[in-house]
């Protein structure tokens, strides 16, 4: 049980992760600049490290 756990929370953070992606392209091609963007693309950096470090962890488990 606790195997799917990690597989589940995975699952969650691609979901959050794809939706902050649509939200950073939605802004970018309504004109706004990277300045006004940086607060989306530094969660979108954080997800995609958590979510690196999840798959790592779960592959070193088996």
């Amino acid at each position: 049980m606790q195997s799917h756990i990690p597989h589940i929370n995975i699952q969650q953070l691609e979901a959050e992760l794809r939706d902050e992606k649509s939200k950073f392209a939605k802004a970018f091609h309504r004109g706004k600049s990277m300045g006004e963007l940086r607060e989306v693309v530094d969660k979108i950096h954080a997800l995609e490290q958590r979510v690196r470090n999840l798959l790592q962890q779960s592959f070193n488990r088996q």
